[in-house]
């Protein structure tokens, strides 16, 4: 059963998710340094006043977005689940195949983070957001949805139990590492003009394997699959 939202949460729900949208339009190849306020609003025809009443500066749009791709992949994962290293996998291709990387997304994301002091501070997406976002699922809120930290944790903790992924460290250690490829990995991928950036993230993710003589990723995912 969906949940009765109220016009007033959906109109703000999707004010949200237009600003953040415009945003991502605007940057393009270039910098959030470069975009102002006023060029996102003037854009999304939205007053500055309706923009302040929702983020208290344009960085704040970067931790929005990272709760909304989260979401994507969390509700990807409720509709067609993987399991262990398959589900790491699938992330790390959505980057390399959404516009994350054609439209400078992600190194303003990774711009951002590296001058964040401690964890950013993501949002949590709404019920009005999530039902804004999936229509078509009239039962969304009531679905298990993990933060992508979450998504990430739970993955590896199954590669242990399968024997994918050498339990020789902390599984909250496993996941800063997984976290740092994800980022990393893309960085890395980029400065250095690497065109198979899904090729990449698996050369990466071997990495984690605890046979990777033996064993490799593209047999894992179809093993999953």
């Amino acid at each position: 059963m969906s949940k009765n939202i109220n016009l007033r949460e959906l109109k703000k729900a999707r004010t949200k998710l237009l600003l953040l949208q415009t945003t991502l339009d605007l940057i393009g190849q270039g910098s959030m340094k470069d975009l102002h306020v006023e060029d996102i609003c003037r854009k999304a025809e939205i007053s500055k006043v309706t923009f302040f009443n929702y983020f208290s500066k344009k960085e704040e749009l970067f931790c929005y977005f990272m709760g909304i791709w989260g979401l994507h992949r969390a509700v990807e994962q409720h509709l067609h689940p993987l399991r262990g290293i398959a589900g790491i996998r699938r992330i790390f291709h959505r980057v390399a195949e959404e516009d994350l990387r054609s439209s400078g997304v992600m190194l303003n994301l990774i711009r951002f983070l590296a001058g964040t002091d401690g964890k950013p501070d993501v949002p949590p997406i709404t019920d009005a957001e999530k039902q804004v976002l999936y229509p078509e699922w009239d039962d969304i809120t009531e679905w298990d949805l993990p933060h992508l930290y979450e998504l990430f944790r739970h993955f590896l903790q199954e590669s242990v139990e399968d024997g994918e992924v050498t339990a020789e460290m902390p599984l909250e250690t496993l996941t800063l590492v997984t976290i740092s490829q994800f980022y990393g990995a893309f960085l890395s991928g980029h400065n250095g003009g690497v065109a198979d950036m899904k090729m990449h993230y698996d050369m990466h993710l071997r990495l984690l394997l605890a046979n990777p003589s033996d064993s490799d990723v593209g047999w894992i995912i179809d093993k999953n699959e």
